[in-house]
């Protein structure tokens, strides 16, 4: 499944048509915020694994259950609209309207008292958390382990 940050993500990673068959993405060499030289850069690359993992996408606002096949224990959803990666696990608390978050690119504690996600036994359903989860006319992409 092909998730990309931004609208045009064929100058960064290689078009559809090169990444079709999910195995490889290509680097642009001549783009900056990819590839600077004397720059870090990190690639996270996930593949669902019946029963351990699952990732997918979803359109912000929904109430839909994001089905894993499994309760998850931790959940990480990004906005392709938004820089952090938030962090939601079952070590830390997911419950009902408190839940315990952490944004992994930023070096502030977790957080708690907003209810971001519930969780089931099969899946879980993002909740409120404005911006960083489920805002309206924005794309998450996410990915949760069991």
């Amino acid at each position: 499944q092909q998730i990309g940050l931004a609208s045009d993500t064929s100058q960064y990673w290689g078009t559809p048509a090169e990444m079709e068959d999910h195995r490889w993405f290509r680097i642009d060499t001549t783009d900056t915020q990819v590839n600077e030289n004397g720059k870090y850069h990190l690639a996270l690359c996930f593949a669902d694994v019946a029963g351990y993992t699952k990732s997918g996408l979803y359109s912000g606002t929904t109430t839909s259950e994001q089905t894993c096949g499994f309760s998850p224990r931790l959940i990480m959803v990004k906005g392709t609209h938004d820089t952090n990666w938030m962090w939601f696990d079952t070590v830390r608390g997911i419950s009902d309207g408190n839940d315990s978050s952490k944004a992994l690119n930023r070096t502030d504690d977790e957080s708690t008292g907003t209810d971001w996600v519930d969780v089931s036994s099969t899946g879980w359903t993002p909740q409120g958390g404005g911006n960083h989860v489920n805002a309206s006319s924005k794309d998450y992409m996410w990915f949760a382990w069991a």
